[in-house]
């Protein structure tokens, strides 16, 4: 069964259980706006429209599911033994972490680095669910389209601490599930590790 088939049959379970009467307790505003979410990229694959303008929105709904941040830098970054090294420091922001992302694939490519640590250690802020969904397609749909172009293989290690860390790993699930090879550390010895297939 293809990852989309198994997407959409978790779904539709999730549908039944809304739908009917034995669900707990209403939704709030974020799992509203994440039904919303699905339901407007399902009907774009059953058209067989491959558009892109819910995932180009992203950052507008994630400013109605919180306040404006300071925006996130980069603090460091250099190429040591193979790994783009890259510290990111600041509060969350998805459409600042998005645009972030996008100027890191740009300088992976720029210096023929295929493994990423993105070292978000310093990084503050409790981050949604709904935040933590929309960064991981993303970041999975903008690694698959600059490993398309230039025909590579891009691998991911994040290194960051709870909150911003999920314990679940929801974020990183949701990027894995389209394709992108990446894991979540606490540990640099082991993401490092990890990049260079020893974990």
């Amino acid at each position: 069964m293809s990852v989309l088939r198994q997407e959409l049959k978790s779904f539709s379970h999730a549908c039944e259980v809304l739908l009917s009467d034995y669900s707990k307790r209403p939704l709030d505003e974020e799992e509203r706006q994440l039904i919303v979410y699905y339901v407007h990229e399902l009907n774009e694959k059953l058209n067989h429209q491959p558009s892109n303008s819910a995932r180009t929105n992203a950052p507008t709904l994630a400013k109605k599911c919180g306040e404006t941040r300071m925006r996130m830098h980069t603090k460091q970054l250099q190429l040591e033994h193979g790994v783009l090294d890259a510290v990111i420091i600041g509060e969350f922001e998805l459409s600042a972490a998005q645009s972030q992302f996008v100027e890191l694939l740009d300088e992976a490519v720029g210096r023929g680095a295929t493994k990423l640590l993105i070292d978000g250690r310093e990084i503050t802020g409790k981050l949604r669910a709904f935040e933590r969904f929309l960064y991981g397609e993303f970041a999975a749909w903008a690694t698959l389209d600059v490993m398309k172009q230039h025909q590579m293989r891009l691998r991911f290690a994040y290194l960051i601490h709870e909150p911003v860390r999920d314990p679940e790993r929801f974020g990183e699930t949701v990027a894995a599930n389209r394709g992108m090879i990446v894991k979540t550390f606490e540990d640099k010895v082991e993401a490092v590790q990890w990049l260079h297939g020893a974990g």
